[in-house]
């Protein structure tokens, strides 16, 4: 860490107005509102999430639900599906965790939050392109993501299918 960068905590980041999200001390500013094409991307995820979830009372589908990773790193991605208690703060790792990707969160979605991710032990990573609607999937097999092209997922007693042609 350079001298003159600040360095930030949960404590300080939850005194914050707006989107924020924090890794590894760096704040990120959100957008201030998503794109009518994302949000309409978002819930088609969250849509197809919850439908296929409907007999696995076990998991909850959220939206925008920042997940607090470590004292310095929080992050709010746009769909994850919750196995646990829900609280005023997550602190679980979600088996399934959604970014929608745009040009500018690429970067940081594609690398950052993917080893971020990758290291907590998420079992499915999925990134949808905003700009050409592609998907890519990543298993987590042995702590570390593999591409796969799967629409089956399992986790936490859980079996699923999901339709990504309606996303």
């Amino acid at each position: 860490m350079l001298a003159y960068e600040e360095y930030y905590t949960y404590d300080e980041y939850k005194k914050w107005q707006g989107d924020w999200e924090l890794i590894y001390g760096m704040p990120y500013a959100m957008s201030p509102f998503a794109l009518p094409k994302h949000q309409l991307i978002s819930s088609n995820i969250l849509f197809e999430l919850k439908s296929a979830l409907k007999n696995c009372r076990k998991c909850n589908v959220l939206m925008e639900t920042e997940i607090i990773i470590s004292k310095d790193t929080i992050l709010r991605p746009d769909v994850i599906v919750y196995c646990d208690e829900i609280k005023n703060k997550l602190t679980k790792t979600p088996p399934i965790v959604v970014e929608v990707t745009s040009k500018s969160t690429l970067k940081r979605d594609e690398l950052i939050k993917k080893e971020i991710y990758e290291r907590e032990g998420v079992k499915y990573y999925i990134l949808v392109s905003s700009e050409d609607k592609s998907i890519k999937i990543y298993k987590n097999y042995q702590g570390r993501f593999v591409k796969e092209d799967v629409d089956k997922f399992e986790f936490d007693d859980c079996k699923i299918e999901v339709d990504f042609s309606n996303i």
